[in-house]
């Protein structure tokens, strides 16, 4: 498959931790892009913890570089929105019933962890998540999109995820 390309299996674990294992943003990338290689694509993914990691870590690569672009800065810079912030308005867009926080090393909707979301809302949570992480001009494979997802939210959610990956 070529390197721009990502395909998301039907068959995936679900699975999540109650916390957020704490990882260096190259580290976090490099162990994403490995979760795919040599990998059959009959065997179910396995990812999701490695997703989840990789949203925070990005954010603290995010934070890091802004502080230090704005030490040396004459002006006041703008903070650039990270993957884990876009992750969460997309989320708030296509459940606006439940409110998502990736904070604090955890995953929780409203006042539930994350390992208590219904199959649909982590399907969302990890298809919002491999869309926005993955590199630019990634073309993506996803088998069995609809997956535990209410008919209603599936145009919502790929509309949304169109206009930040168009």
């Amino acid at each position: 498959i070529n390197p721009l390309t990502k395909r998301i299996s039907a068959q995936r674990y679900l699975q999540l931790n109650e916390t957020v294992q704490k990882q260096d943003s190259e580290t976090a990338k490099s162990q994403l892009k490995d979760s795919y290689r040599n990998r059959s694509p009959n065997e179910p993914q396995t990812d999701y913890q490695q997703v989840l990691i990789s949203l925070f870590a990005q954010e603290s690569s995010r934070d890091s570089e802004y502080v230090t672009n704005s030490r040396s800065a004459t002006v006041k810079l703008e903070i650039p929105q990270s993957v884990k912030e876009k992750v969460i308005d997309c989320w708030n867009f296509i459940f606006p019933y439940r409110s998502l926080k990736l904070e604090n090393d955890r995953v929780r909707a409203d006042n539930f962890s994350g390992t208590e979301m219904s199959d649909g809302e982590k399907v969302g949570l990890y298809l919002i998540s491999q869309i926005l992480l993955a590199e630019k001009d990634c073309i993506f494979i996803i088998d069995e999109p609809e997956l535990h997802l209410h008919k209603a939210l599936m145009v919502r959610l790929w509309n949304k995820l169109e206009e930040y990956r168009n």
